[in-house]
């Protein structure tokens, strides 16, 4: 039971792994690959999950992980393709403004959750 709560957690780190392949693409790329990418795993997420507190687990790893997607994102583009200010700007946007959106999203299918009975 223990491993599969691991192995979703880690399943919800893909966005991580996506800035650090795709962030020379930029935002107008990587943004809607995110948010793709973040509706599928809340959905897979909710699938999986058996219990309201194992979807709560999931979310908070999937929001974690948009977090540091976004803050890795803005980094890496920032130190090696265009070290302008508009690139930190926009960074610190996309960061609020997908943690906002996963945070609702989450929140949404936190409240539709039953809890599976056996």
């Amino acid at each position: 039971m223990k491993k599969k709560i691991v192995a979703i957690s880690l399943l919800n780190y893909i966005p991580v792994l996506l800035s650090v392949l795709l962030f020379r693409f930029g935002a107008p790329l990587l943004w809607p690959v995110f948010i793709i990418s973040q509706v599928v795993l809340i959905i897979i997420n909710f699938v999986l999950s058996r219990k309201k507190s194992e979807l709560i687990i999931y979310s908070i790893n999937l929001l974690l992980s948009t977090v540091i997607a976004n803050a890795l994102l803005t980094y890496l583009y920032y130190h090696i393709v265009s070290d302008d200010a508009e690139t930190i700007m926009v960074g610190e946007l996309g960061l609020f403004v997908g943690a906002v959106f996963v945070f609702v999203l989450s929140l949404i299918f936190i409240l539709f959750k039953r809890n599976k009975t056996e």
